[in-house]
């Protein structure tokens, strides 16, 4: 029943990169990255509850899309936007994404073995600590842009 449920989300994933492809190159990054930290915020407290209802379950494993296929799709759209004469940087950064992640996969083994599901209420604080850190990096960056206008006029 679980690989179904699994298999549902995983589809909508894929027809979110095959579609949604276009539609994540026109989003702008940042408020995309924020839905999908947002969302995984919900998905993960969600989660915690340890939902049965095969319906709940379903739709928690299809927001999958939202919080990783978008917002790696958005990630990515705000890494190339950087990586013009700036590659070190984007480099850094998409390798500091990666380091993260993979120490939060392994952590959250280990988590899920000492705690279960209440496991799913750190990844909440995650998913909002990602949010802010996002924010406040549209922030900077924000003005970062009205500076150079201010500059260039």
């Amino acid at each position: 029943q679980l690989g179904i449920r699994w298999s549902v989300g995983i589809l909508i994933e894929m027809a979110f990169f095959l579609w949604g492809t276009r539609a994540a190159r026109l989003a702008a990054p940042i408020p995309m990255i924020l839905i999908g930290a947002a969302c995984g915020a919900v998905r993960w407290i969600l989660m915690g509850f340890e939902p049965t209802s095969p319906l709940i379950i379903t739709l928690l494993q299809s927001s999958h899309f939202l919080t990783y296929a978008a917002v790696h799709l958005a990630t990515m759209n705000w890494l190339a936007r950087y990586s013009i004469g700036r590659t070190r940087r984007s480099g850094w950064i998409a390798t500091a994404i990666s380091i993260a992640m993979a120490l939060t996969t392994i952590l959250s083994g280990t988590l899920f073995e000492h705690v279960g599901g209440r496991g799913f209420f750190v990844m909440t604080l995650l998913s909002l600590a990602g949010f802010a850190f996002i924010a406040w990096a549209g922030r900077i960056e924000r003005a970062e842009e009205a500076r150079i206008a201010a500059a260039t006029a």
